[in-house]
């Protein structure tokens, strides 16, 4: 009986780590996003490309910034329920 509550802890611990996932349409880029390191990182999957993003420090809501391997500056600032994109510090991009 032991055994079972063990492994049943484990499994719902398993389940509980799992970070929250979302996915947008910013622009012409679907992004799919998981929180990670307990928010301090932001993993992001954005037209196929796979990118870790950290936190910096914002006004408000959560910024999150990190570098595509093509070199460009990859920023996404949620407020809310609602994200916004920024590539190169260029023109934002809503998330719907």
């Amino acid at each position: 009986m032991k055994k079972i509550i063990l492994v049943a802890l484990i499994v719902a611990s398993f389940f509980a780590c799992e970070k929250i996932k979302t996915s947008a349409v910013c622009g012409s880029y679907d992004v799919a996003m998981r929180y990670v390191a307990d928010g301090e990182k932001l993993s992001v999957r954005i037209n196929g490309e796979r990118v870790l993003l950290d936190l910096v420090p914002s006004a408000s809501g959560a910024k999150y910034d990190g570098i595509l391997k093509n070199g460009d500056k990859l920023t996404l600032w949620g407020k809310g329920d609602n994200w916004t994109m920024l590539i190169n510090d260029g023109q934002a991009i809503v998330c719907e």
